[in-house]
């Protein structure tokens, strides 16, 4: 993840709700992040975020785990977020 990531806003993403490859279920929480910005999942379609996640490491030190990535509809799943990469620790809490 790069520094001109922080334009894009971040959206809560579950990583236990992997369905295949880098594809994950949106949660109640992907659904409030997207309203407070004015989006819902069908109107999220093709914009960019950063898909987000609060964790622990492995010392129980809190964090926040990120990728880029985007909302997308697949025609057997319906909508699902797509990560670009792999999830990495973000430096910067989640405001």
């Amino acid at each position: 993840m790069e520094k001109s990531d922080a334009n894009e806003p971040r959206i809560f993403c579950d990583l236990n709700g992997l369905v295949f490859g880098r594809r994950y279920l949106p949660t109640n929480g992907t659904t409030d992040d997207l309203a407070a910005l004015g989006l819902t999942l069908e109107s999220a379609v093709g914009r960019r975020f950063v898909l987000s996640m609060p964790d622990a490491d492995k010392d129980d030190n809190p964090g926040t785990l990120g990728a880029r990535g985007s909302v997308v509809f697949d025609s057997e799943f319906g909508f699902l977020l797509e990560a670009d990469e792999e999830f990495v620790w973000l430096l910067e809490p989640r405001t």
